[in-house]
């Protein structure tokens, strides 16, 4: 069984909206909520999943604290699944693991495409699999452009290689941005995540599920206001609930 994380919900009345639809588990990036005054509090039963949002950071050319980001965990224990914070050298990435290791934190270590093609750093992954039993892969996420022209295959080539070190050491795999049903169906994901949900909003796409998988429709003539926005992304959403609670329960 794979379990999805709705991404994007960085906002209480965000997470209050996807509660009322039936979200059972989030992904939330401390680059955008570590700054919010309140308490960061999660409604009863929803899990969470927290990305350092590293990448994020580095887009936009701005530095983040590792200790902050250890502090703002420890100030909040119910957070139980959470990522290394991720820069932008393998080199640094390692000492951010060690360093949240050292006060008392069990980060899932993140391992990279870049870092599969590198043939400095591609052994990362085994030495992640021997070590952890649940590791989370960056690197899967789908451009609109790349959805249009289908599944990529340097995407292929990099999941065949994960798996290929997870499944020897009965690793987890978390698949950061990856919730194409055709890469869920084939490889054994313990749990992934993506923002395909919102995709009403930013790009028109409609979703809809159906036997066990999700198919996806672009709306032509599409005016993108406010309100339709927010319609289709609520109606986007119940299909996702669906396709969830179908992963959630199917036996592998």
């Amino acid at each position: 069984m794979t379990t999805i994380y709705f991404a994007g919900v960085n906002k209480p009345s965000l997470m209050k909206d996807v509660n009322d639809l039936g979200v059972k588990n989030i992904l939330s990036s401390y680059y955008y909520i570590s700054n919010k005054k309140q308490p960061y509090t999660l409604p009863k039963g929803m899990g969470l999943f927290l990305d350092s949002g590293g990448f994020t950071a580095r887009m936009k050319e701005e530095e983040m604290s590792v200790q902050d980001y250890i502090n703002f965990i420890k100030k909040n224990p119910h957070i139980k699944v959470y990522a290394n914070l991720d820069v932008a050298t393998p080199e640094e990435t390692l000492t951010n693991q060690e360093t949240m290791e050292k006060q008392g934190l069990k980060p899932l270590p993140v391992f990279h495409y870049s870092e599969m093609i590198s043939k400095k750093w591609n052994y990362l992954m085994e030495e992640y699999c021997q070590e952890y039993d649940y590791v989370a892969i960056g690197g899967l996420k789908t451009t609109l452009q790349e959805r249009r022209k289908g599944i990529q295959k340097n995407k292929q080539k990099y999941l065949n290689f994960c798996f290929s070190i997870a499944n020897k050491y009965n690793t987890k795999i978390h698949g950061f941005g990856m919730t194409h049903p055709k890469f869920i169906s084939k490889y054994p994901f313990h749990s992934v995540d993506s923002t395909s949900w919102l995709s009403g909003s930013m790009y028109g796409l409609l979703y809809f599920y159906e036997h066990g998988t999700i198919n996806i429709f672009s709306i032509k003539k599409w005016r993108n206001t406010k309100q339709q926005g927010k319609q289709l992304d609520k109606f986007n959403a119940i299909q996702w609930v669906k396709y969830a609670n179908y992963l959630k329960e199917k036996k592998v």
